[in-house]
């Protein structure tokens, strides 16, 4: 058996899977075999278009200065935002959305956060914080915001 990890291939892959299961969608799709010829960055661009990134990859909480004091080890070095030819559109849209932030007495994350939270009674935000105190102040802030 040969594994592909192409992006093309697992995107084949899951929708056949759903066709098979006769469902609409996967709550969690797992590759189960690595290839070792496709890095797992790469495997993983397949799902780039679906509802998911914690904060923007960091962008929204540190903004520019995250692209500058990305290790070169880390993963995120090869998505399409953190490369040099959109950094720059990167950083005017996170300035915008830290003024709208500031406006509404928030972090960038939060008022990211809130946005989703309001998306309907169906959708719900998975915040990613690494300390409970954090978490604890996103979610304060999303339940006394309507706005």
């Amino acid at each position: 058996m040969e594994v592909h990890g192409e992006p093309a291939y697992v995107r084949a892959a899951c929708e056949a899977s759903l066709k098979r299961l006769d469902v609409d969608c996967i709550d969690l799709y797992y590759v189960h075999r690595i290839d070792t010829r496709v890095p797992i960055e790469v495997t993983g661009t397949w799902c780039w278009d679906r509802p998911y990134s914690p904060l923007g990859k960091g962008f929204l909480s540190e903004g520019p200065k995250l692209v500058q004091n990305l290790a070169e080890s880390d993963y995120r070095k090869v998505f399409p935002r953190f490369q040099p030819e959109h950094v720059e559109n990167n950083k005017v849209v996170y300035e915008r959305i830290s003024e709208m932030a500031a406006r509404k007495g928030c972090t960038p994350s939060q008022l990211a956060l809130a946005w989703v939270h309001h998306q309907g009674d169906d959708v719900s935000p998975i915040p990613g914080t690494t300390r409970l105190n954090t978490s604890r102040k996103h979610w304060s802030f999303m339940k006394q915001r309507d706005d």
